[in-house]
């Protein structure tokens, strides 16, 4: 199940290289030794499966990343810390967004995705009956965290899916601030070509990391431990917009007849320097970029790893029905990484005055011309998730973009409503199967009709689209912006791996209940889920009170049902507003937290890191 890279060329590999058995520094100063060296660690292995506390990791698939989660603990790592992560199933963990695939980087490099550590980046796979693989978390929530892949196979384009099997893990500790690979078996080799394997880890930037080899499988038995600077003369001054409107910069659809939009960001110190304080600019433009609201805010004073949440003052009335961006640029004199500076949002302002609604990220056409994506084996697929700009509403049906279908294949549509793990798929709300007579021409949107509209009360569904066979092929958009909504569906639903460039062409067509009007459906609270998470000290949240004294309850209860924490809040009005929570005395764990506004309850679920 891959977008195959066919390459020719040869591999000569140095026996002086392959022989090396330390490396470094790289520019911060981190070194490399395995145990093959005299002052490197002793070859180990340690089998979490057993340990209290150790969780198997679920839906790992082919070419796709799982999580959030927790390391238990501010993780150093270059000159800031980590706190969470997720879980690539080519043999990595990363964090942020992105997701790595074939062909294997060359480290450093600048280019996107950034900001991992990869143990044995190959084209592994979780996927197809009877695969071996499996994938293991534990930690001390003190300052030791384990990341295990048993048993991984690569993928190969066969039946089953699937040869070999390699035993690895990642150690990450607190105590000497200390990354480990340890390698127990390694059996067979990738089916790609060139740039098959790469070992290594690199920064958010991807200007500075440190490379083990490429195309040299690591030897089974051995460890290979990357050894944290004593002191380091490397300075970075790096101010980055964190997110803007969302933790994920996620696009939205709001009302043209609606509340005024507010502008809100994070922005962060993500450099080993204080900063003073600086300017960020907040922006929302329409496509040919002119200005249609700004705001310039100072940010103060940032101690290297704090945040800062920004809530413009100035809001944007939208009165035009189309596509426009909203944009966070930090502007701080002497930037060291220029490409964090500004965090894009999708925003698509809709006339909720019709009958029927589309909403779509992405234009009628695929861009370029005929852009698409299938994938080998014809059972995999692609989907989005549609916020929709009020709720309840009720779906009539998703429409799909084929751009071919070679071979007459089918399909399958999918919907999902967003009760699932972190707000993501849950309950299946409608299956259809478009059978291959029925896939209308290339180069054309393909309705798919509910059989009874499905009336969604929450604020979002998952769109997918599921191949019945090879050739066909899905319609993708790279016109600015993009929405980051995009999801792959290999075995799981999983980040787009061309997220941040490439929309998926699927959108739906909603209505209003029967009965209720522009006011009364979108007379709604709305409260967010916390960001960041896991966190540490504090959390934030934002809070959209459109009715009443703008007073909201909160509880906090932790995983025994305890009540830990109560708290009153008065909102200066109603609206859209940010808050911040305190949890600097809270204990490392899961948390349910029940919010109550004029007499509606939402309920939100708040991760702590181990501290």
């Amino acid at each position: 199940m891959k977008k195959l890279l066919l390459s020719i060329g040869a591999l000569f590999i140095c026996a002086a290289v392959v022989g090396q058995t330390s490396g470094g520094p790289d520019a911060y100063g981190y070194i490399w030794r395995d145990s093959n060296d005299p002052s490197g660690p002793a070859a180990t292995w340690i089998d979490i499966t057993t340990m209290p506390g150790a969780t198997q990791v679920t839906g790992l698939g082919d070419d796709n990343t799982v999580g959030y989660f927790p390391i238990g603990f501010n993780m150093p790592y270059y000159w800031y810390t980590v706190n969470q992560f997720k879980i690539g199933s080519n043999g990595y963990i990363i964090f942020n967004n992105g997701a790595i695939s074939h062909p294997f980087p060359l480290l450093p490099l600048t280019a996107a995705p950034n900001d991992f550590i990869g143990p044995f980046m190959s084209d592994l796979s979780f996927a197809d009956p009877g695969n071996p693989g499996t994938c293991w978390i534990w930690n001390n929530l003190t300052d030791s965290c384990i990341v295990s892949f048993i048993n991984a196979p690569f993928w190969v384009n066969a039946v089953p899916a699937y040869t070999g099997a390699n035993t690895f893990q990642i150690v990450m500790t607190k105590v000497d601030s200390s990354v480990t690979f340890n390698y127990l078996t390694q059996q067979g080799a990738s089916a790609n070509g060139g740039s098959f394997v790469s070992v290594g880890m690199e920064n958010n930037s991807g200007a500075v990391g440190l490379m083990w080899k490429n195309n040299v499988y690591p030897t089974a038995n051995t460890s290979i431990k990357w050894y944290y600077p004593q002191s380091t003369n490397f300075q970075v001054f790096d101010a980055s917009a964190s997110y803007v409107d969302n933790a994920e910069s996620g696009g939205r659809f709001i009302s043209r007849n609606g509340a005024p939009f507010t502008m809100t960001a994070q922005v962060k110190n993500t450099g080993n320097q204080a900063l003073n304080p600086f300017n960020t600019d907040l922006r929302v433009v329409n496509a040919v970029n002119v200005t249609q609201a700004s705001q310039t805010m100072q940010v103060p004073a940032l101690t290297p790893g704090q945040t800062h949440d920004l809530m413009a003052t100035t809001t944007y009335n939208p009165t035009v029905a189309a596509t426009y961006s909203f944009r966070t640029t930090t502007q701080l004199t002497g930037d060291a990484t220029p490409s964090n500076n500004t965090r894009t949002m999708e925003l698509v302002v809709v006339d909720t005055t019709l009958s029927e609604m589309v909403l779509s990220f992405t234009g009628a056409t695929s861009s370029p011309a005929n852009a698409g994506i299938s994938w080998s084996g014809g059972n995999a697929g692609l989907g989005v998730e549609i916020v929709a700009p009020f709720a309840p509403f009720i779906l009539k049906r998703v429409e799909y973009f084929i751009v071919s279908n070679a071979q007459n294949s089918s399909f399958y549509s999918l919907v999902y409503d967003n009760t699932g793990v972190a707000n993501g798929p849950g309950a299946l709300l409608d299956s259809s199967y478009v059978a291959s007579p029925f896939v209308l021409a290339p180069n054309i949107w393909n309705p798919v009709v509910m059989p009874s509209p499905i009336t969604v009360n929450t604020n979002s569904i998952f769109v997918g689209w599921m191949m019945d066979g090879e050739g066909i092929t899905l319609g993708t958009d790279d016109v600015l912006p993009i929405s980051n909504r995009s999801y792959e569906l290999l075995g799981s639903w999983s980040i787009y791996r061309s997220r941040e460039v490439q929309d998926v062409m699927i959108r739906a067509v909603i209505a209003r209940p029967s009965g209720v009007g522009i006011n009364e459906a979108e007379n709604v609270s709305k409260i967010s889920n916390f960001f960041p998470m896991p966190a540490v000290n504090s959390v934030s949240f934002t809070l959209n009170i459109v009715k009443g004294d703008g007073k909201v309850g909160m509880k906090i209860f932790n995983t025994s049902g305890q009540l830990v924490h109560t708290e009153n809040i008065s909102l200066p009005g109603i609206g859209e507003q940010r808050a911040t929570l305190d949890i600097s005395s809270f204990a490392g764990g899961m948390y349910a937290v029940e919010f109550t506004a004029n007499g509606e309850t939402h309920n939100r679920k708040l991760i702590v890191a181990g501290k």
